[in-house]
């Protein structure tokens, strides 16, 4: 209650900048919820420039839409969330059928690297910008790709940056 108490009285007055360190400590599943929707809320109106910081970073990566990655007290990287996390490594899930015909279509092209069927899923290493072509080479080959999603994770990033180094 303390940090939904806190928060109602940071919004007190419609303020332009909200700064919000580690707000999602000590809630319950449904609090964090509600946190995170909130905040996603108050920064999609554009009135409201929300200032979160977190070592949370699945958070992070849910509600941001720009972050800042500071080490030890240098500034590694700054940007928009989706474009960061598009870099050159990464892999993709897909859902595509058949399979079979999917995996094989995968192993020819240049750009892919390792590819396992993972259930109904495939997960194919991949730079994110590499997607579309992906996704156009299989259809073209006569598979029907259902989804097709990046798994690079905010967390991955952070750590190939800092070298998996702690002591933010």
């Amino acid at each position: 209650m303390k940090q939904r108490l806190g928060l109602a009285s940071a919004l007190l007055g419609s303020p332009e900048l909200v700064v919000l360190d580690e707000p999602t400590t000590g809630l319950d599943p449904q609090g964090i919820k509600e946190v995170r929707d909130l905040i996603a809320g108050l920064a999609s109106t554009g009135n409201v420039t929300v200032f979160l910081s977190s070592h949370l970073l699945p958070e992070i990566e849910q509600v941001a839409t720009s972050m800042a990655i500071i080490n030890r007290g240098a500034l590694i990287v700054q940007g928009r969330v989706q474009e960061l996390l598009g870099g050159e490594s990464g892999s993709v899930r897909l859902r595509a059928a058949p399979v079979d015909r999917a995996l094989e279509i995968i192993r020819t092209l240049p750009f892919a690297g390792e590819a396992r069927a993972e259930g109904d899923d495939i997960l194919v290493q991949i730079p994110s910008a590499r997607a579309g072509a992906l996704n156009a080479e299989l259809v073209k080959g006569g598979v029907e790709v259902r989804s097709l999603i990046p798994q690079r994770s905010l967390e991955e990033y952070f750590l190939s940056l800092t070298g998996g180094e702690g002591g933010l």
